[in-house]
């Protein structure tokens, strides 16, 4: 109720209700009509309403005489100093919300002959005793039977009651109005149903209507910690499980089909932990507790302790305010397969520490309001490699105190500034990823698996005896974007048989000393078209064979022909299933086919399990 009562004085500043036209023995009047007016919210009223308020029938200002015939939106909000009110005869309009926060109001008095509203035992009603309109949420009694002839309980008519433990419906109670009846109800333990009702009946204390298929409401101080909601019921109300303080875990039926959004107030439900699905359900399931409709992370508990939570591959929609004013989670991992999050999914996560998310471009998942309202300052997300600029200027993600990068690949140990500083793979040809900004010192130092590497065009620097001692490293691809290359780099990579650079103008390139010392002399440099005279520098010319790359549209390698035509890349002969990479490692496709068409000409990269090599599309 706390949420719902700051919500109502947000709405009640977007209007101009609080204006007032006179004041009279207290209370605060606009006027509605040529000689009618009605009571209005003022903040001063809020601290003048105490004890018991008796509104007057009729009321003069400036000489003229209005009948006092409503009562405004909100007008008595937040007066906790009433404690009961008198209403004329003369009142035929009541507003929304008028007595929201009133928490010691204890009875309402209506004057005989009032055409509309009616009091029984200091409780509101109107239409003839019909409609229930307002319990005072401060009155004393525990139980209360609503009386036979009532057809309807209004909007939040019993919200907030403060010492209600029971509540009894009778034969004629056909609707309950609202989202949240019962609200904020903190001692309400039991709901019991007159025989004869045909809408609403009661199991184990828990109020449902239409024959039990739809369940209207749990009692809030019920003391089960644990709920199996019965086979055949069909769908949850909203606001079913507000401030149900009690309860750890909950069991969903295999006939349940739906759950109105706000039917667990999580933040309410503060000692949830679990939820769990019968097997047959075919729209709700659970894992580890959390629940998800579909594809759809639905409802995260809000007591689950976990530190860490990682959203499964597959889901693809994080529901509105999933996470909201979780204080346990930390680390928060999503999945490329996630494409919307809702609003103020993660609003109030003030422990959260770490998202990491797998887009590689922010644009790839629509995004709510307040998505990271209010979460830790110090939070981090950490991001593909080569997507740190594209989420450090969205206005969405950009609200964290830093975006790192990371590696999909496990094979490689990146840190948040994109530099590779390990490998841990199992070698053989060896395409570093995309978004790596620099190979750091030692990163592949006296490594025996690898046999080729191929470096992305996002390097710019190759440090320090990167792969030095890579005595079985035969073929090295450079792109043009390294500008330095440190010492030793390639130092005692006896085996190096093919270096193949993109350098226009490879003087432009800061190269350390011994960068090739122990590199074979015979080793073959591939270089761009007409760049010959351009390599005459050291460290190339060390090198007996630097050779104008020519067009790779046919490679014949261990019994594998690959060659190019029509905008396709054929490959015969394959014994294992093919990948096909850009010239700067970004992922094509995939499979076993023999013909794979590629978005344009240029050179790419074939890899199967036993051969990388480069082919040239026209």
């Amino acid at each position: 109720m706390k949420k719902t009562f700051f919500l109502l004085i947000a709405l009640l500043f977007t209007l101009s209700s609080w204006a007032y036209d006179f004041v009279d023995n207290g209370i605060y009047y606009n006027i509605t009509g040529t000689n009618a007016v009605e009571i209005t919210y003022s903040a001063i009223a809020a601290k003048d309403y105490s004890g018991d308020v008796q509104i007057p029938p009729t009321v003069e200002n400036n000489g003229i005489t209005y009948n006092v015939t409503g009562i405004g939106v909100f007008a008595f909000l937040a007066c906790d100093g009433l404690t009961s009110i008198k209403i004329p005869n003369s009142m035929t309009e009541i507003g929304v919300g008028t007595f929201a926060g009133c928490n010691a109001l204890q009875s309402f008095y209506v004057s005989s002959g009032n055409p509309k509203y009616s009091s029984v035992d200091g409780v509101l009603y109107s239409d003839g005793g019909t409609v229930l309109m307002l319990y005072p949420q401060a009155k004393p009694d525990v139980n209360f039977i609503i009386p036979e002839g009532t057809v309807s309980i209004g909007q939040s008519a019993l919200a907030s009651c403060q010492n209600l433990v029971s509540v009894e419906l009778p034969t004629t109670l056909t609707s309950i109005e609202g989202t949240d009846p019962f609200g904020s109800c903190i001692a309400l333990q039991s709901f019991a149903v007159a025989s004869g009702n045909t809408k609403y009946s009661t199991i184990n204390d828990v109020l449902y209507s239409d024959g039990g298929t739809v369940l209207i409401q749990y009692p809030p101080a019920k003391a089960d910690v644990n709920f199996i909601i019965p086979e055949g019921t069909l769908s949850l109300k909203k606001s079913a499980f507000s401030s149900c303080q009690s309860l750890v875990s909950v069991d969903l039926p295999s006939t349940l089909t739906m759950i109105e959004t706000g039917a667990f107030n999580v933040t309410s439900c503060n000692k949830l932990s679990s939820f769990s699905v019968q097997t047959s359900n075919s729209i709700f399931s659970a894992v580890e507790g959390v629940l998800y409709k579909g594809d759809t992370l639905f409802i995260y508990p809000w007591a689950k302790t976990a530190e860490n939570f990682s959203i499964p591959t597959g889901v693809k929609m994080i529901e509105s305010s999933v996470f909201s004013s979780n204080t346990y989670l930390k680390t928060v991992t999503i999945p490329q397969t996630v494409d919307s999050i809702g609003n103020t999914a993660f609003l109030g996560c003030t422990n959260l520490s770490v998202i990491k998310v797998a887009w590689q471009n922010p644009a790839e998942v629509s995004c709510g309001n307040l998505v990271f309202y209010s979460i830790n300052i110090s939070a981090e997300l950490w991001v593909p490699l080569a997507s740190a600029e594209l989420y450090e200027q969205s206005s969405v993600w950009g609200v964290f105190a830093s975006v790192n990068r990371y590696c999909i690949n496990p094979d490689f140990i990146i840190d948040g500034n994109g530099d590779l500083t390990g490998y841990t793979g199992g070698g053989g040809d060896v395409i570093i990823p995309t978004g790596v900004k620099s190979i750091a010192q030692d990163a592949f130092k006296n490594n025996l698996s690898i046999t080729s590497i191929i470096i992305p065009n996002t390097v710019t620097s190759i440090g320090e005896s990167a792969f030095a001692g890579c005595i079985n490293l035969t073929s090295v691809a450079i792109p043009e974007s390294v500008n330095k290359i440190d010492r030793f780099a390639f130092l005692y990579c006896t085996g190096l048989q093919q270096i193949s650079t993109e350098w226009q103008k490879p003087k432009i390139v800061q190269y350390g000393d011994g960068i090739f010392t122990s590199v074979p002399q015979s080793c073959i440099v591939n270089i761009p078209v007409g760049t010959l005279n351009d390599y005459q520098i050291q460290p190339w010319l060390f090198f007996d064979n630097i050779n104008n790359i020519t067009s790779l549209t046919e490679v014949n390698t261990s019994g594998c022909r690959i060659y190019s035509r029509n905008r396709n890349i054929i490959i015969e002969n394959a014994n294992s299933p093919v990948s096909i990479y850009s010239i700067n490692s970004r992922f094509i496709l995939c499979g076993e086919a023999k013909e794979f068409p590629v978005p344009q000409a240029g050179v790419y990269i074939v890899q199967m399990d036993d051969v990388t090599r480069k082919v040239i599309v026209k």
